[in-house]
């Protein structure tokens, strides 16, 4: 009744209507605090999705570089010579030193510890001394690529090379986006703060929307909510 009545029509997707049944079940404690279970998450799901690693305008010229701290490792972004993006586990093959932290601009990757070097888009460049390595001789020892992939200007990676495309992946949400393109946006600011609490708790209390009714009780007329299932 309210979108009849606005005097500007709306995109479609406003009154676009889902009635699914969601099946509930509770869901057991040991889900959100056994380390066993955080284990095989790791291991099935981490492992295999696409997830959101950072913003394009982090990394807008070429060597620039933004390191995202995963679900399974340290993830270094960078963008290459050509302009390309790419991603790769934050460690260096040789000992497993973690290779850049924060975010920057550099020429070349150096690993802080022995100094291999390695251009942007993860060619070994250097070796010092490479004498003393006969064992890898004639070997190209690039750093270890991930997937990654762009959509509206956030940058997914995936460390499962057999996982869907991004666009795949994203499902309904593009064609859903289609009318809201936030590669028009940017990010201006970045804020960080450590909270003591269960990371699934969080996340969970952003995506419902039932404390609308409690402490946004503002945002009823126009936030869903008899079109939503609690």
């Amino acid at each position: 009744e309210i979108i009849a009545a606005d005097d500007v029509a709306p995109l479609d997707i406003f009154k676009d209507i889902a009635p699914t049944r969601v099946d509930c079940h509770r869901v057991a404690r040991h889900e959100y605090v056994d380390p066993a279970f955080a284990a095989r998450e790791r291991e099935t799901m981490w492992s295999r999705v696409w997830y959101l690693a950072g913003r394009v305008e982090e990394v807008p010229e070429p060597g620039d570089f933004l390191v995202y701290e995963g679900p399974l490792t340290s993830v270094l972004v960078t963008r290459d010579e050509a302009g390309g993006l790419n991603a790769f586990n934050n460690s260096c093959p040789h000992r497993g030193m973690k290779l850049c932290s924060g975010e920057g601009t550099v020429t070349r990757i150096t690993c802080p510890f022995h100094a291999f070097r390695w251009t942007l888009d993860g060619t070994l460049d250097h070796i010092p001394s490479r004498w003393d390595f006969p064992e890898i001789a004639g070997q190209d020892l690039p750093l270890d690529r991930l997937r990654v992939d762009e959509w509206q200007g956030f940058i997914f990676v995936c460390h499962d090379a057999d996982a869907p495309p991004l666009e795949s992946y994203l499902g309904r949400l593009v064609t859903d986006f289609a009318g809201w393109d936030h590669g028009k946006r940017y990010a201006a600011k970045k804020l960080r703060k450590v909270m003591r609490a269960n990371w699934k708790s969080c996340i969970e209390t952003f995506i419902e929307a039932y404390h609308l009714v409690g402490i946004h009780p503002q945002a009823l007329p126009f936030g869903g909510d008899t079109s939503a299932q609690y």
